[in-house]
């Protein structure tokens, strides 16, 4: 998708965009960006009346690994247009507003929302020494993003309910330690089974209702402004239990423990806010935790390979990190696995 096409696609489209706003006048592409899975313009048009800012998201095929991205990039319009609608209603979350597709193009366009991704904001203000008045602030971003959750999975709840099995649960982490193995990260399945066998010991399985799943419900996802949240990439949308997405954010977060700079105490102060703004029931820590030790095992394959953050001590650092992320992780798993997590 170069520039080209993008000039035509607006000189087309311009009008029908923001018809509110009077005659198209012109427009400029003020940021690009090639991701994994999809490429990102960021464009700013002129109108007789105002101007406006959108983005384009062009999903690629040759890294989807799906031969129907249209049906893909129709479940995220959907998703979102639901979902916009449903938090109206909030002053302080939301998620980002759609505007369009064009399914032909595997093409959508969204209305650009301002402010950080949370992680970037973490990276910013928490790093070293950070003033009172940031940590207020992030913890107060993490508060909405515990009620956010909570709210979409009220929204998009259904009536079918998810049978978890010691059987199915098992061949899930089964599954999770074999793809780690690959990596050169050995893990003990006997540990885990016995584990499971305790929790599963006066119950032969566990009802649990079916709500939306982000399936990638994490900080980098998450766009945070003037104590205002906006989620989006809902392009993996479908429906899973609500432990799924709530405690992938939570090992997620966590792994920013070995970020050069960051104080545990301060992201485990964040952890409690997200969590008093979700409003987790003390009699689901059983099956919190099964999920928890999943989503361990889960963030410990997401651990990056590339440098994520900037500047020279950073870059002496994260070549130490990944091994470090990985220590992380396994200790976490020994906490659970022995009772000493602190969630």
């Amino acid at each position: 998708m170069d520039k080209n096409y993008i000039q035509s696609l607006i000189e087309k489209n311009g009008n029908k965009l923001f018809p509110e706003e009077g005659d198209f006048i012109s427009f400029n592409i003020d940021d690009y960006q090639k991701l994994v899975f999809s490429e990102i313009y960021k464009i700013k048009l002129s109108y007789k009346n105002s101007e406006k800012k959108i983005v384009i998201k062009k999903y690629l095929h040759t890294v989807r690994g799906t031969s129907n991205l249209a049906s893909v990039l129709k479940n995220e319009y959907d998703t979102l247009t639901k979902l916009y609608q449903d938090f109206s209603a909030f002053k302080n979350m939301g998620v980002v507003k759609p505007i369009t597709l064009l399914q032909n193009k595997n093409i959508l366009i969204m209305e650009d929302c301002p402010g950080l991704k949370l992680n970037v904001f973490i990276n910013q203000y928490l790093r070293w020494f950070p003033s009172k008045e940031h940590l207020k602030k992030t913890e107060n971003y993490f508060y909405s993003c515990g009620q956010w959750l909570k709210e979409f999975q009220k929204n998009t709840n259904q009536s079918e309910t998810f049978i978890l099995t010691k059987k199915n649960f098992l061949d899930n982490i089964e599954r999770k330690i074999a793809n780690l193995k690959t990596n050169g990260i050995a893990i003990s399945l006997g540990y885990i089974q016995n584990y499971v066998e305790k929790k599963f010991k006066n119950q032969s399985h566990y009802e649990l209702e079916m709500t939306g799943y982000h399936k990638d419900f994490v900080p980098w996802n998450i766009l945070v402004q003037d104590n205002e949240i906006n989620v989006m990439d809902f392009d993996r949308f479908s429906h899973g239990t609500k432990y799924d997405d709530l405690t992938l954010f939570l090992t997620t977060l966590d792994g920013v423990k070995t970020i050069l700079g960051i104080n545990k105490n301060h992201i485990d102060k964040l952890k409690s806010s997200f969590l008093e703004g979700y409003g987790l029931k003390p009699e689901e820590t059983t099956i919190f935790n099964l999920h928890l030790l999943k989503n361990t095992l889960k963030a410990l394959s997401m651990i990056p390979i590339e440098n994520s953050n900037t500047g020279f001590i950073d870059l002496l650092y994260e070549k130490y990190r990944k091994k470090r992320s990985i220590n992380f992780y396994l200790k976490k798993i020994n906490k659970i696995l022995t009772g000493n997590n602190t969630f």
